[in-house]
């Protein structure tokens, strides 16, 4: 299960931010962790919520608007694995909640196609003090509904290296195709 809600201003059509939300839940078990035995099962639980917060400053060019970002994007994982016997019988049971804060410079170019088109792609990189790197990239096009909505399909991968020293490790990239529904006011 997942989901995205982001809430964005602009002042001017010059200075603007945005904070961005999403949430993912993913699980799964396995029958037979060891080879085919079926002597020993596992489960493991995640939770990730990412939330970014960026302020822009907003040019206008004949290629499109290109907005140059800084921000910072928090990681708050929670994840839970579980080993039993194929009778069911607990063996181990850990838990582990882990966050952290990265900072971020970034890039977002829109460009209005016609009066209902136009297209997008965003993309950011970091660093924190113990993550190596991390990155996001957004592209898509945005259809306007009305003067007050529009339609935006698009694509999303974050990635992130991130080591806590001897405790965790998470290199992993998050990613899937995006819908959403904007409303302006």
């Amino acid at each position: 299960m997942g989901a995205m809600l982001r809430l964005e201003g602009i002042y001017d059509n010059q200075w603007g931010y945005y904070l961005d939300y999403s949430f993912m839940e993913l699980s799964a078990k396995s029958n037979s962790v060891i080879g085919n035995a079926g002597i020993l099962n596992g489960k493991l639980e995640i939770r990730q919520g990412v939330l970014e917060a960026k302020g822009f400053k907003r040019y206008q060019y004949d290629i499109g608007n290109i907005d140059y970002m800084i921000g910072i994007r928090w990681w708050d994982n929670d994840i839970d694995s579980k080993l039993y016997t194929s009778n069911g019988t607990p063996l181990n049971s850990r838990s582990l909640d882990e966050d952290w804060v990265d900072y971020l410079v970034g890039v977002r170019w829109t460009k209005e196609l016609n009066k209902n088109w136009t297209v997008h792609t965003n993309l950011d990189m970091g660093l924190g003090s113990d993550t190596d790197f991390t990155s996001s990239l957004l592209t898509g096009v945005r259809y306007q509904i009305n003067d007050w909505s529009d339609l935006n399909l698009a694509y999303k991968s974050t990635w992130v290296d991130y080591e806590n020293k001897g405790t965790f490790e998470y290199d992993t990239a998050t990613q899937g195709f995006l819908v959403g529904w904007a409303t302006h006011f």
